[in-house]
């Protein structure tokens, strides 16, 4: 974690060592507080922003993870796995409350909340995903999409929810 302001330059650098094996992806929530990871080790890790300690315990899958999306609360992250699998955890007791979800056919790649409960997925299957997520599931209430014709590698959101932008490795 490197901060610091753009005139001079002054920087802290944190060097947050948990993971056993290559980080996937990382995100902060809403308020810059806490910092998530995700591993090929198949774990999340979350940590203090500010001082890099870790929060406590990992969130275990059972596959790669490779994707992660935080709630705008900051209670809930969302999970992507090799194996195509959707996960949302509740960040304060690391347990998983959905999941795991057969999502995608191919690797879940990217993930963006749109609200506190819809969330959109993305796979290298070429399809986006939006979720309807309620306190115990989530359910596909639009697609999948369709439109690309190879691996989907990034969706997000206009600041509002109301429209998503995906890149694919089809050059789109």
């Amino acid at each position: 974690v490197v901060s610091g302001r753009r005139r001079n330059w002054d920087q802290i650098v944190m060097k947050l060592e948990e993971h056993a094996d290559r980080v996937t992806c990382v995100a902060f929530d809403k308020e810059g507080k806490q910092l998530f990871s995700g591993s090929l080790d198949k774990k999340v890790c979350v940590w203090d922003a500010e001082t890099g300690d870790l929060v406590g315990d990992p969130m275990i899958h059972t596959d790669e993870v490779l994707s992660l999306a935080v709630s705008g609360d900051g209670k809930r992250v969302a999970t992507g796995c090799r194996d195509g699998t959707l996960r949302i955890w509740d960040v304060e007791t690391s347990r998983c409350v959905i999941g795991p979800i057969n999502a995608h056919r191919f690797k879940l790649t990217s993930l963006v909340f749109l609200s506190q409960t819809r969330l959109v997925s993305g796979s290298c299957d070429g399809t986006i995903n939006i979720w309807e997520i309620s306190q115990t599931t989530a359910k596909s209430c639009f697609g999948p999409l369709a439109k690309h014709t190879a691996a989907v590698y990034s969706v997000t959101a206009s600041p509002d929810g109301l429209r998503i932008v995906s890149s694919s490795l089809d050059k789109s």
